[in-house]
């Protein structure tokens, strides 16, 4: 009532406001100047106040109408009704507001579908515009509707991304909760483990699960068995910590693999054979040119000595090329079997000094060797270690030009002796530094004809210190010569046998198979160092040495002697076998005795102790095989 009443009054003020300003000034007028006419001007003044006071009370009762109209439509939308509709139809501004508001009405109707009538109760309208009203409520009606709107859009492209990549992926994906029991499982699991989902659902998963990468046998989806890779990674499934299970169909790469290896193990096998069938050729003409350097067929002019030289230098390096083939071959199919003992690596060094000398000195080459002042025998393969030395010097004379420098030396460490090769010859740019080692790799070299070779004998020399256990690199900038450094790992005779005691126990729990630790030593050793002089005692030794290690056949099977005169080996052998070694060697280091006419003056202590009967651990095994210890007591 009292917006109508407003309404009205301010249509009546603008409406009849030009003719009251009429009437004033027509009586004005009239007052100083006395017109007769002015009479019916303010008449007809009059008149239309009066009419357009009545037009604005009817405009005024038309608009609020509408407005009311538009405010009961407000309020059933509020509480859920989508079918109320406005039917105005004043052919003005508000006929076409509630076309706008129907049309609102319609289109929220169909995006949100029907929507349950639920009681509703609005307080009561705030004071103030019926038009603002309707505005700010339409607004926030809107704004809500479109954000629910675009929720579900959210949600549904996020279903169907899932579908697209969980459901229809190739590989399998499970997932498992912290008790075992899966939770969820796409398509391809069905298949690849031969299971329906209704099996899976709520049932534990059935496999220990673990977060390494393993191999299992599949179903795979191309049909026919296969090979694939399982992983477990930790995940979140409906808030809750979970495990996600995913397989990969690795049956291709696996194939391929094996093909790779079969192509591999062909050309190892087509190296050799052709290495070995061009060794003999070789031979026979590395003779004949022997021969005829001897001159024995007759004398050989200067010329003809030229000539002969030339085929003996390449007859040498084919036989060089040939040997490194024959070495990598080995390598490959793991056929390399180190003959470890304790040597004097220094004089290994100065074996190789002297073997190059010839053409170190027809190079003017300084070469000196650097050692420490009291080097201990190192545990190593003697032949394998003069060829590493070999290949790393003769690098160094091949690339270091006359009037240059070469150092051999060797520096130890705590646990390891660090050998060095350092040259001042043409060095390594910094690109090829990771491709020294790879194998037929061979960088501008520009010392001539002569610095060519197989790009071999770095790969070879790598190997055969990895299978030392040690390590190799180079330092090396463009011509600033290069530095190459590799290290053996420091054996006392005490941690050589440990180390090879643990190696037997875990070759023999895998094989579910036993060894035994036998001790040989010297009875009363005091009374024996009166009788004989430390050289004749470790002769001795030596000699018995020698004799266990042509007794023992077995593979495996190895002699230490440290450096209290212990005697110590490995055989793979159960407890009730290794009754039967030990009487037999008893017979043959008694034979020796007898022949050696110490029989007499030398007595044997035999200990034994076997894995798993008498001990687990290496210490207690080590323990049990002294000599006079009963292993089932100590």
């Amino acid at each position: 009532m009292r917006l109508r009443f407003k309404i009205r009054y301010k249509l009546a003020f603008i409406f009849c406001l030009p003719a009251l300003l009429l009437i004033c000034v027509g009586e004005i007028i009239a007052s100083f100047w006395g017109y007769p006419p002015l009479g019916y001007i303010l008449l007809f003044s009059a008149i239309m106040f009066a009419f357009l006071l009545a037009m604005a009370f009817i405009s005024g009762g038309i608009l609020v109408k509408s407005i009311k109209k538009l405010h009961r439509a407000t309020e059933e939308i509020a509480s859920g009704n989508l079918d109320c509709r406005l039917n105005i139809q004043s052919g003005d501004e508000m006929e076409q507001l509630a076309d706008s508001f129907n049309d609102m009405i319609v289109a929220i109707k169909e995006k949100r579908g029907p929507i349950e009538e639920r009681p509703a109760t609005l307080g009561k309208a705030a004071p103030g515009r019926y038009q603002k009203i309707l505005q700010t409520s339409a607004k926030a009606t809107l704004n809500v509707l479109e954000d629910l709107v675009k929720v579900e859009d959210d949600l549904e492209l996020s279903q169907q991304s899932f579908h697209s990549i969980v459901e229809e992926s190739t590989d399998a994906i499970i997932i498992v909760d912290r008790n075992g029991f899966v939770r969820y499982v796409n398509p391809a699991a069905e298949t690849i483990f031969e299971r329906m989902k209704e099996d899976w659902m709520g049932h534990l998963f059935g496999t220990p699960l673990n977060h390494e990468r393993r191999e299992i046998d599949i179903s795979r989806l191309k049909g026919g068995r296969g090979t694939g890779e399982m992983t477990v990674t930790e995940t979140t499934w409906l808030g809750e910590k979970a495990d996600l299970v995913t397989v990969h169909d690795i049956t291709e790469r696996k194939i391929a693999e094996e093909k790779l290896i079969k192509l591999d193990q062909l050309k190892t096998d087509f190296v050799s054979t052709v290495s070995h069938e061009l060794r003999t050729p070789l031979t026979i003409m590395k003779e004949y040119a022997s021969i005829i350097s001897d001159e024995l067929p007759g004398k050989l002019n200067p010329g003809q000595r030229k000539y002969l030289s030339i085929i003996e230098g390449n007859i040498d390096r084919l036989s060089q090329i040939i040997e490194d083939l024959l070495d990598i071959s080995r390598i490959d199919a793991q056929k390399v079997v180190l003959k470890r003992e304790f040597v004097d690596l220094a004089s290994i060094i100065n074996d190789v000094v002297t073997q190059f000398k010839p053409k170190t000195d027809g190079k003017q080459i300084e070469f000196k060797t650097v050692f420490p002042a009291s080097l201990p025998p190192l545990y190593i393969d003697a032949d394998r270690i003069r060829q590493v030395f070999t290949n790393l010097i003769g690098n160094a004379i091949k690339f270091t030009p006359p009037n240059g420098k070469i150092i051999a030396e060797i520096i130890g460490k705590e646990m390891e002796f660090e050998c060095r090769v350092t040259d001042t010859g043409i060095g390594i740019a910094a690109e090829n530094l990771d491709k020294v080692f790879t194998r037929f790799e061979q960088f501008d070299r520009t010392e001539g004809s002569g610095a060519k070779g197989t790009g071999l004998g770095l790969a070879i020399t790598k190997a055969l210190i990895q299978l030392h256990h040690g390590r190799i690199w180079v330092e090396s900038a463009l011509n600033e010569g290069s530095k190459f450094i590799f290290t053996l790992p420091k054996y006392t005779p005490a941690t050589l046998l440990q180390e090879h005691v643990m190696n037997s126990m875990k070759e023999a729990a895998i094989s579910a198979s036993a060894m035994t630790l036998f001790n040989i030593s010297l009875a009363d050793p005091s009374k024996l160092k009166e009788e004989f002089s430390q050289e004749r005692l470790d002769s001795i030794l030596k000699e018995i040495e020698g004799l266990l290690r042509k007794s023992l056949r077995g593979r495996g099977d190895i002699v230490l002697r440290n450096s209290h005169g212990l005697l110590y080996f490995l055989v793979n052998c159960d407890k009730e076998n290794a009754l039967k070694v030990e009487s037999r060697l008893r017979q043959k280091l008694s034979d020796y005795l007898v022949g050696q006419g110490l029989a007499e003056k030398v007595k044997l202590h035999f200990g034994r102790a076997t894995y798993p009967d008498d001990a687990t651990s290496a210490e207690e095994l080590m323990k049990k095989a002294r000599p006079g210890v009963d292993p089932s007591k100590a």
